[in-house]
Parts: structure tokens; sequence; C-alpha cells
């Protein structure tokens, strides 16, 4: 009965472990925090050098840092030509993980995926409003994937451990799906509503948030053909206060310091493409929580005291980045 039951129970064990993992975490500082799980993933190297770049006028160590992160993701992520073709990561103990670039590219994306599911998916508050939200996300993931009946609904939010009445399942239901034109048995997504779509929505499989993020992109595409497709990214919901401090993780310096050296590397290509695609998203989910977060609107990140955007917009040797620019700039036929 582990998985066959619905819900499974190895979601419910999932859910429990995540908690488990949340509730460490939001004691912790981040420093400890974000370097547990980064360590976990065999990608504690990163993080600490992200973390030694030092402030003031010392340039010379500014840069030296900078080269040796940069170094660090080159190594991580650099396929080594005469290496046996890529294996899967074991799935018991830690020796043989990062084995190759593969190996090495898919834990520093899980490490991030992690987060994002620790971050945005936290304890809901206390309260019906709240329980009616996460019963909505709920909802509205299921039929992101596909068109689905009643039943099928209500089987998969009705078997936790405080099924939802059924007027609160009606409430969170009649506002985002309508029944599908020529199958009344089936209800389908309201339109406008994939952007409240989240990447890291713990209880979609990977395959079928694959195929989310297909069908958001193709959709773009018709929409603007020459646009670049780009998937929709929810607000998180709202967090039970006892976890504030998890929700503020992806704001701490030295972690924003490392996201923009990965998408910088990437600009140079040899990053992979769901590394870049985490990356994104935790800066996308960043902004959101200044967005959300009363004590710091988003407004204030026009202040050059904002440490995030500080370290978000990090150069190691500004007048040479600015002379850098300045020759592309003059190189170019435009």
């Amino acid at each position: 009965n582990y998985s066959s039951i619905s819900p499974p129970l190895c979601r419910h064990f999932a859910d429990l472990d995540r908690l488990a993992v949340q509730l460490g975490a939001a004691a912790l500082p981040p420093a400890r925090a974000l370097g547990s799980l980064f360590g976990a993933f065999g990608s504690l190297h990163l993080l600490s050098l992200a973390a030694a770049p030092p402030g003031g006028a010392d340039r010379a160590a500014a840069r030296a840092a900078a080269a040796a992160l940069d170094d660090a993701l080159r190594e991580t992520f650099a396929k080594d030509e005469a290496a046996e073709p890529p294996i899967s990561p074991p799935r018991r103990g830690t020796a043989n993980w990062g084995a190759d670039a593969a190996q090495r590219g898919a834990m520093v994306e899980e490490a991030l995926r992690f987060l994002l599911q620790l971050v945005v998916h936290t304890p809901r508050p206390p309260g019906p409003q709240a329980a009616l939200l996460e019963l909505r996300s709920e909802l509205l993931h299921l039929l992101l994937i596909k068109p689905r009946t009643h039943s099928h609904l209500t089987d998969a939010v009705c078997a936790d451990d405080e099924p939802p009445t059924p007027e609160q399942l009606e409430a969170a239901l009649a506002p985002i799906a309508a029944l599908q034109p020529g199958s009344p048995a089936l209800w389908t997504l309201r339109p406008g509503l994939d952007a409240e779509y989240m990447p890291a929505f713990p209880h979609v499989s990977r395959a079928d948030h694959q195929t989310i993020l297909q069908r958001q992109e193709e959709a773009a595409r018709r929409v603007a053909r020459d646009a670049v497709a780009a998937a929709s990214q929810g607000a998180p919901p709202a967090a039970h206060p006892a976890f504030a401090p998890l929700r503020r993780l992806p704001l701490w310096p030295p972690f924003a310091r490392l996201l923009r050296a990965v998408l910088v590397h990437a600009v140079g290509g040899g990053v992979p493409p769901r590394v870049v695609e985490r990356s994104v998203q935790l800066v996308v989910l960043a902004f959101q929580i200044l967005d959300a977060d009363d004590a710091a609107p988003c407004a204030a990140l026009a202040g050059a005291s904002a440490p995030f955007l500080d370290a978000l917009c990090w150069v190691p040797d500004p007048e040479a980045a600015a002379a850098a620019a300045a020759n592309a700039a003059a190189a170019s036929p435009g």
C-alpha cells in the first residue's frame, strides 16, 4: 500500500520529511541552514566560495574570490571527455556522488529545487482563509496537468488527515474551474490562471511539472511568436509566522552572489539548463518575497543599502567591468 493508495503513503512521508527539515532550517541562522542543505547535495564548496568575497576596497582579494568561484563552477559543470558515460546517482550513500558532470549538475539542480520547496511550501498560517487558499492551490495544480472529473479531484484532496467539507471543496473549485465544453464530466482550469503555477509544487511529479512548463511555453509562443518563451511563476502563499526566517533564506547575500555567479557563468554556456532555470526561479522568488514583505517593500530596493540587491549586482572589479562594457559597445555595429 506504500504507493498504491491515493494519495500514496510516500507523499505523506515526503510531506513529514519536508516539515522536519523546515523546522530545523527555521531555527538555524542562514549560513547553517543553507550550508547544511548544500552540503547534503555535495555543493557546499560553491556556497562557501560565494560567502568569501570581502567588502571594502580590497579589489584584488575580491577578484581572487570571484575567480575561485568561477573556477569551481567550471569544474562542477565541465564535461570530462575521457570519462565513462554518465550513470545514475546512487540511491545509498554519498561516496560516488559527483562522479561525472551530469551527476554534479543534477545534484546542484536538486539542491536548488529542494530549497524552492522548503521556502515556498511552508505550513500555512492558522485560520479558514489560509486553509481555503491551500486547497485552491492543490486543485489548481491538479488541473494544470490535465482536466479532471469531480470525483478524481475529490479523492485527491479528501484523503488527507483533515479532508475539506463539500462546501469548502466547492468554494475552492468554483473560482478556478469550469466544466469543459463537450465533456460535461470534466473540469478544466479557467483561462488566465497559469500564472499561479509554482515550479516546485511538492505534489506534482517531475514529469508533470515538465508537461506544465512545455504547455506554458507553447502558449507564450502562440501569443508572441518572436518572444522568448517563459513560464509563469506564482507568488508564494502566506507562511506561518514561525517559518518567517525560512521564507527569507533566498535573501541571504552570499546565496544571492552564488545565483549571480551561476547566471553569469551560464552566459558562456556550460551550465545545465535546469540549473539555470532553478537559479532564475529563485531570483524571481527573492523579489516576490521582498515585494510581499512589509518591512522591506520592493521599492526599497532602489536604495544602495539593500543587502540582497547589492549581492545580486556584486561586481568584483567595477572599473574593469565598465571598461569591458564600453569596449563591447564601441565594437558593436549598432
